[in-house]
């Protein structure tokens, strides 16, 4: 069975369309309330049973007042939830859902590409240990490269030479501005911190990680479960990019979380 997500993005500007603001404070509470009973009790984590009696009990309040504040949630001829086969449905946590199954199984398919090309390479080397004459050709290959690498030097000017080295090395693609403030802002808000997205070192860490095959996702899980685990303890300095973002991403993103952070 799929283990389930213990956690979605809370984005502001879905709060704030016009069918959440057109209800009241309290309205909009019990709103709220409901995602999270949706994400965190049901199979599809994005639905709950349309039973006003059981919602109202899981709810702390009485069946007159849990009618009365559903008038506002499912307003006529534009309902927040929709009806099927006897539950109240989420439109936007069913998709939230589905962007993270897309996203696990991305990631799972870049770490067993990255699985399948470690085997091909130790293979290679095993047969290397038993065939000289493939050792020598190999040799033989490295050799022609490096008298082609010294021509092209000798070919070209000393700065234009430096210039296209530079330029090589910084071919890897840089991850978007955009995606970057998300992913900061995301630790700030763990942290109460101002950590900046345009700084070098985060942005050649978070490029980093996402070349290796990680996605923004990724980077909100690792927030996540090292903030349960160090907030409170010794090792709260070094909730920051510069240590979760390093070479140790990937066990962490990966560690099993002791219990759940409560808000």
């Amino acid at each position: 069975m799929e283990s389930k997500s213990p956690s979605f993005q809370f984005y502001p500007s879905d709060y704030l369309d016009k069918k959440v603001m057109r209800m009241s404070y309290e309205a909009q509470g019990v709103y709220v309330r409901i995602l999270c009973h949706m994400w965190n009790d049901s199979d599809d984590q994005c639905s709950i049973e349309n039973d006003l009696k059981m919602i109202a009990r899981i709810l702390g309040v009485t069946r007159k007042k849990i009618e009365k504040i559903f008038k506002e949630i499912l307003w006529d001829n534009d309902p927040i939830f929709i009806s099927e086969n006897g539950r109240l449905v989420s439109k936007r946590l069913r998709k939230e859902k589905e962007k993270q199954v897309l996203s696990r199984e991305k990631r799972q398919n870049a770490a067993s590409k990255r699985w399948k090309q470690s085997t091909c390479n130790a293979d290679a080397k095993q047969c290397l240990s038993f065939s000289s004459s493939t050792s020598t050709t190999k040799k033989k290959e490295k050799e022609k490269e490096k008298k082609e690498k010294e021509k092209e030097k000798d070919a070209l000017p000393k700065k234009d030479f430096k210039n296209q080295t530079k330029k090589n090395k910084r071919s890897t693609n840089v991850v978007p501005i955009e995606t970057r403030r998300r992913i900061i802002d995301h630790l700030n808000g763990l942290l109460g911190t101002a950590y900046k997205s345009e700084s070098r070192k985060t942005t050649e860490l978070i490029t980093a990680r996402f070349n290796e095959g990680f996605t923004e996702e990724d980077f909100f899980t690792v927030h996540e479960k090292k903030f349960q685990e160090w907030r409170n303890t010794e090792f709260s300095t070094f909730l920051r990019p510069e240590t979760l973002y390093g070479p140790k991403f990937e066990s962490y993103l990966n560690q099993k979380t002791k219990q759940r952070i409560q808000w």
